[in-house]
Protein backbone atom coordinates (compact mmCIF):
# COMPACT_ATOMS: atom_id res chain seq x y z
CA UNK A 1 0.00 0.00 0.00
CA UNK A 2 0.94 3.63 -0.73
CA UNK A 3 1.41 5.99 1.90
CA UNK A 4 -0.02 9.68 -0.07
CA UNK A 5 1.44 13.16 1.41
CA UNK A 6 0.26 16.82 0.25
CA UNK A 7 2.24 19.56 -0.32
CA UNK A 8 0.68 23.16 0.07
CA UNK A 9 3.20 25.13 -1.57
CA UNK A 10 3.19 29.09 -0.93
CA UNK A 11 5.50 30.11 -3.57
CA UNK A 12 4.77 28.48 -6.63
CA UNK A 13 8.54 29.43 -8.14
CA UNK A 14 9.55 27.01 -5.83
CA UNK A 15 7.34 24.25 -7.88
CA UNK A 16 10.16 23.08 -10.78
CA UNK A 17 13.02 22.74 -7.98
CA UNK A 18 10.72 20.58 -6.08
CA UNK A 19 9.55 18.36 -8.22
CA UNK A 20 13.57 17.64 -9.33
CA UNK A 21 14.06 16.71 -5.70
CA UNK A 22 10.98 14.31 -5.36
CA UNK A 23 11.33 12.72 -8.73
CA UNK A 24 15.38 11.77 -7.74
CA UNK A 25 14.12 10.00 -4.66
CA UNK A 26 13.84 6.41 -4.99
CA UNK A 27 9.99 5.38 -4.54
CA UNK A 28 8.49 8.24 -5.03
CA UNK A 29 6.04 9.34 -7.56
CA UNK A 30 4.40 12.84 -8.52
CA UNK A 31 1.04 12.37 -9.61
CA UNK A 32 -0.55 15.48 -11.39
CA UNK A 33 -3.08 17.14 -10.27
CA UNK A 34 -6.38 15.74 -12.50
CA UNK A 35 -7.50 18.55 -14.33
CA UNK A 36 -11.84 19.88 -14.38
CA UNK A 37 -13.48 18.16 -17.21
CA UNK A 38 -15.52 20.92 -18.56
CA UNK A 39 -19.44 20.38 -19.18
CA UNK A 40 -21.23 19.98 -21.94
CA UNK A 41 -23.99 22.33 -23.24
CA UNK A 42 -26.07 19.19 -22.30
CA UNK A 43 -24.73 18.89 -18.45
CA UNK A 44 -24.96 22.96 -18.05
CA UNK A 45 -28.61 22.66 -19.51
CA UNK A 46 -29.65 19.89 -16.60
CA UNK A 47 -27.87 22.40 -13.50
CA UNK A 48 -29.48 25.31 -15.22
CA UNK A 49 -32.99 22.87 -14.49
CA UNK A 50 -31.72 21.45 -11.03
CA UNK A 51 -31.08 25.34 -9.96
CA UNK A 52 -34.36 26.56 -11.04
CA UNK A 53 -32.77 28.51 -13.63
CA UNK A 54 -35.55 28.09 -16.37
CA UNK A 55 -38.88 29.03 -17.37
CA UNK A 56 -41.69 27.80 -18.24
CA UNK A 57 -43.93 29.46 -21.03
CA UNK A 58 -47.51 28.51 -21.67
CA UNK A 59 -47.90 29.79 -24.86
CA UNK A 60 -46.34 32.42 -27.39
CA UNK A 61 -48.09 35.34 -26.96
CA UNK A 62 -47.47 34.96 -22.77
CA UNK A 63 -44.17 34.58 -23.64
CA UNK A 64 -44.42 38.37 -25.75
CA UNK A 65 -46.05 39.43 -22.42
CA UNK A 66 -43.30 38.57 -20.16
CA UNK A 67 -41.12 41.24 -21.94
CA UNK A 68 -44.36 44.14 -22.26
CA UNK A 69 -44.56 43.37 -25.95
Amino acid sequence: MDTQVVLNVSNPAIIPSLKKVLSAIDGVTIVPKPRKRKMTGFEEAMRDVEEGRVAEIKDIDSYFATFGV
